[in-house]
């Protein structure tokens, strides 16, 4: 029988700490959708997604466009990053950020193109 493996992102304290504090400021809904955003990440590190790189997070960043995902999504998903680690800053568990816009300009986001309503 294999033995289920953990959840990175869930076993992450830091992942967990950042969660707690986000939800006394953010939307429920917004809460979950991090949280997913850094499982994701994490399941696909293989690891906590505390300890990513910035050539990790191009790579990964490069898979989700490949992978076809909408704009908004990947948007969402690299501002959950970005405040992650600036949150992992804060706390001083880290020193720099690999999600920072000035470490790399290829971890991007593209812009989130918008219609004009309909009359």
């Amino acid at each position: 029988m294999a033995t289920p493996r953990a959840d990175p992102a869930a076993s992450d304290p830091e992942v967990d700490g950042f969660l707690a504090l986000l939800a006394a400021r953010r939307a429920p809904k917004t809460v979950d959708a991090y949280r997913r955003d850094l499982r994701a990440l994490g399941d696909w590190l293989g690891g906590p997604p505390s300890k990513a790189t910035t050539d990790d997070l191009e790579r990964w960043l490069a898979e989700l466009r490949a992978a076809g995902l909408s704009p908004a999504t990947i948007a969402r998903r690299v501002a959950a990053v970005r405040s992650f680690f600036r949150h992992l800053i804060l706390l001083g568990a880290r020193t720099d950020s690999p999600a920072a816009a000035r470490s790399s300009d290829r971890f991007q986001s593209a812009r989130v193109r918008r219609s004009l309503p309909r009359w």
